[in-house]
């Protein structure tokens, strides 16, 4: 068998097709541009994306396809997806709309039946939707999420649990006209607010007397203890201050600490 090498080099190599037209024998159109692509490859990464380039269809015909229902800079993404396992928003400098296109990306990979691409995204919002400051900058990532539900589950249930976490901010007893922008996304969508009504009942998991988390880093070359006051959630992500090291509130190895 070929080691991990010898793969990673072979996925390199479909990685230097992309933006090239050699061998290429298939076009995705979008609002203007042209997307050169290799069948074989739209067929390894869904049964959707297969179905343009195989049997009767009118795509496969023509051996093209128009996208332009959707957003250049998406299929964009999605063109350098398919070659490289990857796709970057950092070229977009506002929080709320980075967090939107992650958003996007992850209902045009459930509506191509692209697992991988999906999987991507998920991991790409939840990685700073912690870092969400206002209530306004949630709105469109929310509308997004709720108008495409399905499709959106996992995200649904980061942007309820930040919104839960950090109420006191994002949901104050006393609006504010940031805080508005959010309750008329829950207006927009009632399961918003359902969700977030439910999720507040349910991330009462700790015991009343709990005051305090204990954190205890399971990094074997770190193992730094640090502690965080109530606000604790199993889909959040923690980020150890000494060694950097992320993941979500139920991989950590916790301990309460009790009020006297």
């Amino acid at each position: 068998m070929a080691d991990d090498n010898v793969k990673l080099a072979l996925c390199g190599a479909v990685g230097s097709f992309l933006e090239s037209a050699d061998l290429s024998d298939f076009i995705i159109k979008c609002n203007g541009t042209t997307f050169n692509v290799h069948r074989f490859l739209l067929c390894l990464h869904s049964d959707v994306l297969a179905k343009w380039c195989t049997g009767d269809f009118k795509e496969s015909k023509k051996g093209e396809v128009d996208l332009t229902i959707h957003e250049k800079q998406h299929i964009e993404a999605l063109v350098k997806y398919l070659y490289t396992f990857d796709y970057s928003a950092e070229a977009i400098e506002s929080h709320a709309d980075k967090m939107s296109f992650h958003v996007t990306m992850c209902v045009i990979a459930d509506k191509y039946n692209i697992a991988g691409l999906k999987t991507l995204s998920i991991s790409k919002f939840k990685a700073i939707v912690n870092t969400t400051e206002t209530a306004s900058e949630l709105v469109e990532p929310c509308l997004l999420a709720y108008g495409s539900a399905i499709a959106t589950s996992v995200i649904r249930k980061l942007i309820v649990a930040i919104v839960v976490i950090r109420r006191n901010t994002l949901l104050p007893t006393t609006a504010t006209e940031d805080s508005q922008q959010l309750e008329e996304a829950m207006r927009t969508y009632p399961d918003f607010a359902i969700d977030v009504a439910k999720y507040v009942v349910v991330s009462a998991e700790l015991p009343p007397q709990c005051s305090q988390l204990n954190f205890k880093c399971d990094n074997a070359f770190c193992g730094h203890r640090f502690k965080t006051h109530l606000g604790w959630s199993r889909h959040i992500s923690y980020t150890c201050p000494k060694c950097s090291t992320s993941r979500t509130g139920e991989g950590w190895h916790l301990t309460c600490r009790t009020t006297v």
